[in-house]
């Protein structure tokens, strides 16, 4: 009896063997037959490109990045604004619950 729980087990285990296998193979050929081609490449990306570095337009973007001074100032203004309005009278009417 001990050899014929061993022989179905057996059995049972080249089964699913055999199912793992088919479902493989299965998804290998969906993924081929599905695969997409890659993309012509034209002529423009392939070429080389120029390694110089042209720092007048770095020296351009650094003077459009830095902020004007007056809007730095209003920035200040407003944060002063936002602190006395978490600390108005206002604030502290909110119900406390216990």
């Amino acid at each position: 009896m001990a050899k014929r729980a061993s022989g179905q087990n057996w059995v049972t285990f080249m089964i699913f063997t055999l199912i793992t296998v088919v479902i493989w193979i299965g998804f290998d050929v969906y993924r081929t037959l599905n695969k997409k081609s890659l993309p012509d490449i034209s002529e423009k990306e392939v070429s080389p490109f120029n390694p110089s570095l042209d720092t007048t337009i770095i020296d351009l973007l650094k003077d459009r990045l830095s902020p004007p001074d007056e809007a730095l100032n209003n920035l200040s203004e407003t944060k002063v604004l936002r602190q006395e309005e978490a600390t108005s009278p206002a604030a502290s009417l909110k119900p406390k619950i216990p």
